[in-house]
């Protein structure tokens, strides 16, 4: 008898639970000994069940003397299968005789061979003995060095395939205090004051359903957890910044693990962190690899901010040429302002944030323009691509936040074992193997994503609410940064003919030997020159774009401002131009002309100059204290403030543009009078036409009335006249009716004859006289 600890149970559920211990058994080998389960060690297990269930099923307490035994017992039990069930699926007729047999023949003849084969792995002196006996030391070589992860991974695959099973061990009652974690180490560099960063991004695959709580250890006191559904971008819920215990479930592109943190006034060193995901079983949530990703480059882009119509603050547009996860953070100097972060598809929203000073879009998956027959020429140039050498470098004042990422830790093991097949291996810090850090690209690629689809990505920011408004001094640095960017009027349409002429061989100069473009071209995407970038302001309102990419795509991605509106603006005016050349020139002169003509000089008040004196005299007196006041107190607007202009447009005569109506009519006290008295006969023709309709309504509801009373009256003569013809008829009746009524003797003389002729029940009844429209009596018939 093969003991599996069982001997206790009855019968039925002992070859249960051997039928579920081989199924489990043979699938725990195939995911433990991957590459090593072939045809052969497939059969060197199918012997040990075979020889076990021979054990099993014929109740053997003694080992079989020989072969001959061993294909005796294992061709008691088999069963000739229908041929046709298997025509009945695949086929439109019925099976023949002639089939069955055939089908019967080619079925005995294979079990034949089988257990032939079987009783030679039994035979010690055969080949097929010896080959079984070495896979089957093989495997267990390979087993015993994990036979506590793969027992309770055999274990807990059994339990799932029948759950009945379970309370036949001892030790199930343990089941709801086990806990199983994983632990995923990593180290981030150091960072400056006032910014913000990933500490690591990876996507975590489910594979059945499982309750488990992810945290986060970590020196930094700004660093917090997010965990995102990659189908729906929706964030787990949350309890106090902390990600509650959640219960994930198998989906099609993962879910998203990535810590953040912000640095405050002073800079962060480099330090360590640990993510712990903490589950009830296993296999819990994992990455493809055993390591998280913590290599990142940062896109960051400052500009200043200008306020317009459509409270637009930044609009940029994206484009890539591989598929890959994104990063988005906002910030702005003012920290109270709402914002809106926006990842637009189309001009249709597919993801949105909103905060307040900062706002984060935690993952996106950007996807690359597919058409229709170019996969397979992409497969084949994918390998010839050389790598980058400059990955972490960027022209839009890109920053490389890079760390280490490590493995699990040894020490992360449950007590009771784990699961520690091999995985795919992520590229550690080297940023030169693109071709395998590609290989992480395909996991958020899915079948149902590899359709023909043109996206057209434009991040975009809004300010709500007028939430941000300048002071008088940010306006006068607004308008002048506004002034700066204009062009000269009298080049614009030079330059933007020579612009489109020149494209071509600019184009040309950008690219390099290797067939990518410069680093040069790449620093034109920002906000500003990089002139500016080096003197940036941050004292004036301004704001931050950080776009976080894997390291080993960040040459797959470009961001630039989106100047779709003013490119078009210019491809209009340069097409006038070149139909009319000169057009541009003689509009600006015409308007010179115009202005020259009719713009006034405006003269200061000479209140307006004793104000700037007095103004200067307290400037000179107050002290520090009083400027902060002021500053405190100073006035905000969410429009650019009004300004006495120094030149104004003169007042347009518009008397040659009058016409006259005749002779002027002068408002005295005649015509006063006149309009008067016109107004009192409008006020008296209305009331007399007001009191002729009451009159007429008045009439009207009289005469209703009267009405009313003549059909009351009308109906009150209709039914007297037919009460009376109704009486009439009924007396005719009643008197008709009375000529055939006889009259009967009194009862008493009546019942005793009747008595005495019959003393039957039924016959000594009363008679009495029928009722209205009754049957008559026998002897009034007679009469």
């Amino acid at each position: 008898m093969l003991d599996l600890g069982v001997k206790e149970q009855p019968q039925h559920m002992q070859e249960r639970h051997y039928q579920v211990f081989m199924i489990c058994l043979l699938e725990a080998l195939s995911a433990q000994l991957g590459e090593e389960y072939t045809r052969d060690m497939h059969f060197a297990w199918k012997a040990f069940d075979f020889i076990s269930q021979v054990y099993l099923k014929e109740r053997f307490t003694f080992r079989p003397r020989s072969s001959a035994d061993v294909a005796r017992i294992g061709s008691v039990h088999k069963k000739r299968s229908d041929l046709s069930r298997c025509l009945s699926s695949s086929s439109h007729r019925m099976a023949t005789i002639d089939d069955n047999s055939a089908a019967i023949r080619i079925q005995a003849a294979f079990r034949g061979y089988y257990i032939r084969k079987l009783n030679m792995a039994y035979k010690p002196e055969s080949s097929i003995h010896q080959q079984v006996q070495e896979n089957l030391v093989k495997a267990w070589g390979i087993i015993e060095n994990n036979l506590e992860a793969f027992s309770i991974q055999l274990y807990r695959r059994m339990y799932k395939l029948d759950p009945n099973l379970f309370p036949m061990f001892p030790f199930y009652v343990d089941e709801w205090t086990r806990v199983t974690h994983n632990d995923y180490n990593g180290s981030f560099m150091e960072q400056p004051a006032n910014t913000w960063f990933l500490l690591f991004r990876e996507v975590f695959y489910v594979d059945e359903e499982i309750l488990s709580l992810p945290k986060m250890y970590s020196n930094i006191s700004t660093c917090f957890l997010r965990v995102i559904n990659n189908d729906t971008f929706e964030e787990i819920p949350k309890v106090f910044q902390r990600v509650a215990p959640y219960n994930f479930t198998k989906n099609k592109h993962g879910y998203t693990f990535l810590a953040e943190a912000r640095t405050t006034l002073s800079s962060l060193a480099s330090g360590k962190f640990r993510f712990r995901l903490i589950g009830s079983t296993e296999p819990l949530p994992a990455p493809e690899s055993d390591s998280v990703n913590a290599q990142f480059v940062t896109k960051e882009i400052k500009d200043y901010y200008m306020p317009n119509k459509d409270r637009i603050l930044l609009r940029y547009s994206v484009q890539v040429t591989e598929d890959q996860l994104i990063t988005v953070q906002l910030g702005t100097s003012k920290t109270d302002v709402l914002i809106k972060l926006q990842i637009l598809d189309h001009e249709g929203e597919v993801a949105s944030s909103c905060g307040r000073g900062h706002a984060v879009l935690p993952v996106y998956i950007v996807r690359r323009d597919r058409h229709a027959g170019e996969e397979e020429n992409r497969q084949r140039k994918r390998g010839s691509r050389p790598p980058s050498k400059d990955s972490g470098k960027d022209g839009e004042a890109a920053t490389a936040r890079a760390g280490t990422a490590g493995g699990k830790n040894p020490k992360s093991k449950s007590k009771k074992g784990k699961d520690n097949s091999p995985a795919h291996s992520r590229p550690g810090s080297s940023l030169d193997k693109r071709n395998e850090g590609r290989g992480m690209n395909r996991s958020i690629t899915q079948e149902d994503d590899m359709k023909p689809q043109v996206h057209k990505y434009i991040i975009q920011a809004l300010v709500l609410r007028d939430s941000w408004p300048l002071s008088r001094e940010s306006w006068d640095f607004v308008l002048a940064q506004r002034n700066a960017e204009k062009p000269d009027p009298p080049d614009y349409v030079s330059e933007s003919a020579s612009r489109g002429e020149k494209s071509a061989g600019q184009s040309k100069s950008k690219k390099s030997k290797d067939g990518k473009e410069s680093r040069s071209s790449k620093n034109q995407s920002g906000s500003r020159p990089a002139s500016q970038q080096l003197n940036f302001d941050t004292t004036k309102p301004h704001w931050t774009l950080r776009i976080v990419t894997d390291a080993s795509f960040a040459d797959d991605i470009d961001v630039k401002r989106d100047t779709e509106r003013q490119d078009e603006i210019r491809a209009m005016k340069v097409a006038w131009e070149a139909a009319q050349p000169g057009r541009a020139a003689k509009a600006y002169q015409s308007r010179q002309k115009f202005l020259n003509e009719h713009l006034i000089q405006v003269k200061d008040p000479e209140i307006e100059g004793d104000q700037g004196e007095e103004q200067g005299e307290v400037a000179d007196i107050s002290s520090s204290s009083t400027s902060v006041i002021a500053a405190e107190q100073e006035e905000y607007f969410t429009e650019p403030p009004p300004r006495q202009p120094s030149r104004v447009l003169k007042p347009f005569d518009i008397t040659p543009y009058m016409r006259c109506g005749g002779t002027r009519i002068v408002l005295d006290e005649t015509e006063e009078n006149r309009r008067r008295q016109q107004k009192q006969e409008i006020f008296r023709k209305h009331k007399q036409w007001r009191d002729e309709v009451e009159k007429r309504r008045d009439m009207d509801r009289q005469q209703r009335n009267i009405a009313k009373e003549k059909q009351i009256q009308m109906a009150e003569e209709w039914q007297a006249a037919l009460d009376k013809v109704r009486e009439d008829i009924n007396t005719a009746r009643e008197a008709y009716r009375h000529t055939f009524i006889v009259q009967e003797p009194p009862e008493e003389e009546v019942i005793e004859p009747v008595k005495e002729r019959s003393p039957s029940p039924a016959k000594g009844r009363k008679t009495s006289k029928s009722p209205k429209g009754a049957r008559k009596s026998p002897k009034a018939k007679k009469k």
